[in-house]
């Protein structure tokens, strides 16, 4: 996100309120998403997939060999907590500079990571990430959208609620 301050010319304020923006959102979406797990306490979809002689449909057959590529997150699989994660960012970052379309790139710091990925809006990177659980085999589809609705509805309120316009010349703008 501190590529986005630099690119987009934002001074020492502007950047410290954006990156509160977006961390209060993806913290509350995690928060949100968290309570929503445990709630509903779905399975995941290498349990689904070897057991799904057992889930009460005659129509699904299990495969015990199917396993996802990567090691599976070891907590409840509905809502998708990245996603919600990401789309709260997102919304909050769109609320801050007033569209979601502000092209930029993000890189991984982890060592021998992919190249950074570039993006033409924040929306584009929820899409990313939900297409990318899905494909990992962490998540259901639904699981993906649910948990970017609810990110989007966090990211929205935080924005509105707890982040309003500073106006030229009001106490809070010195």
């Amino acid at each position: 996100m501190l590529g986005l301050a630099i690119d987009r010319g934002l001074d020492l304020v502007q950047t410290a309120r954006m990156l509160a923006m977006a961390h209060v959102a993806g913290g509350d979406g995690y928060i949100a998403c968290f309570d929503a797990k445990y709630y509903y306490w779905f399975w995941r979809p290498y349990r689904a997939i070897a057991l799904a002689d057992t889930d009460g449909n005659p129509a699904t057959e299990p495969d015990p060999t199917w396993a996802p590529l990567r090691t599976t997150p070891n907590h409840p699989e509905y809502p998708s907590a990245h996603a919600a994660h990401s789309a709260a960012i997102a919304r909050a970052l769109e609320a801050f500079f007033g569209t979601h379309r502000i092209p930029f790139s993000l890189d991984s710091r982890s060592p021998g990571a992919s190249p950074p990925r570039t993006y033409r809006s924040f929306r584009d990177v929820v899409k990313d990430v939900n297409q990318a659980r899905v494909l990992v085999g962490f998540h259901f589809r639904n699981s993906d959208q649910e948990g970017s609705n609810l990110g989007r509805v966090i990211g929205r309120y935080v924005a509105e609620h707890y982040f309003q316009p500073v106006r030229p010349g009001s106490p809070r703008s010195r």
